[in-house]
């Protein structure tokens, strides 16, 4: 006598594996929510219409450091042209330009302002170091390589490199002018020589594939204990029926296949992982220190225990 699984059943089986395949194989990199940009964008708009335009300007700046996004910036420059305030706003507009999706009419506006601005202002250029953070009146902590709008005048520019070296240097921005200034570098460290291992790739690709494959058994494992203890709970309600509901038998039949297919999955995933662990290459062994010895001695002033390391 034959017996074949329910559909449903098999589809919610194969739907629970692939889910946890899918968790345990999949990496998603974790960034600030949109919920907390928009958070901070709707604190800008509540400030802008209260005509708080520098409040509003570095709130959009705030929102736009958690989620870039050219409207976001250009809505920072619009603040800083109500406030009336020069450089950051023709950063804000031009940093809005190069993001590229602003549409027609802001695109217009943003590049009708820089043109205006930049006969009135200079531009400071930091090519180097890069990565390198710059600090320079309105501008803080700004990653170089970077184009920073100024008004005419005499400028402490401070950069703090990727090791934590600090650099101050005094600059004279002249107007509709540029001024390009680079940092020393950080000396680069020579690395250690150390022996190269050529089976630390393959060692590694075991680790990962085998404890991926222990985890989902382990998965698999518990799925048929959760299938199990439903087998036996439609069993009970078989029998308290007198054992004569063919649902309830089915039922519990391809609760029992079930729990069995989910039992003999994870054995052999978590089976198949322990054997990819235990044949991964085997790590170099550092040099070995010379091995302790003891003997003992007899002569005829007696006897004697000596060591040895």
């Amino acid at each position: 006598m034959s017996h074949r699984v329910s559909h449903p059943l098999l589809v919610r089986l194969a739907a629970g594996l692939w889910l946890a395949m899918t968790l345990l194989l999949s990496s998603t990199a974790a960034w600030a929510s949109e919920e907390e940009a928009a958070e901070v964008d709707a604190r800008a708009r509540e400030a802008f219409g209260e005509g708080q335009f520098e409040v509003a300007a570095r709130l959009f700046a705030k929102a736009n450091a958690i989620e870039p996004a050219a409207i976001t910036k250009y809505n920072e420059g619009f603040s800083w042209e109500k406030a009336g305030r020069y450089a950051p706003q023709a950063d804000a507009y031009e940093e809005a330009r190069k993001l590229g999706t602003l549409d027609a009419d802001r695109d217009a506006h943003a590049r009708e302002r820089l043109v205006e601005l930049e006969r009135r202002l200079g531009i400071l250029v930091v090519k180097a170091p890069e990565r390198a953070r710059v600090t320079v009146a309105h501008a803080e902590g700004r990653l170089v390589p970077s184009r920073i709008h100024l008004l005419p005048g005499q400028y402490e520019v401070r950069a703090v490199t990727p090791a934590g070296k600090e650099h101050r240097r005094t600059i004279d921005v002249v107007q509709g002018d540029s001024t390009y200034l680079s940092f020393p570098a950080d000396p680069v460290a020579k690395a250690p020589v150390t022996p190269v291992d050529p089976d630390e790739g393959r060692r590694q690709m075991h680790y990962i594939a085998g404890g991926t494959m222990v985890a989902i058994g382990a998965i698999g494992g518990a799925m048929s204990v959760v299938f199990g203890a439903q087998f036996l709970d439609t069993l009970g309600d078989f029998d308290d029926g007198g054992r004569t509901d063919p649902d309830l038998r089915d039922r519990a039949l391809d609760l029992r296949l079930a729990a069995n297919i989910a039992l003999g999955v994870g054995l052999a995933f978590a089976g198949g992982g322990i054997a990819v662990v235990l044949t991964a290459p085997s790590t170099p062994e550092a040099d070995a220190p010379p091995e302790a010895s003891w003997s003992i001695h007899t002569s005829g002033q007696g006897l004697w225990l000596e060591h040895r390391w």
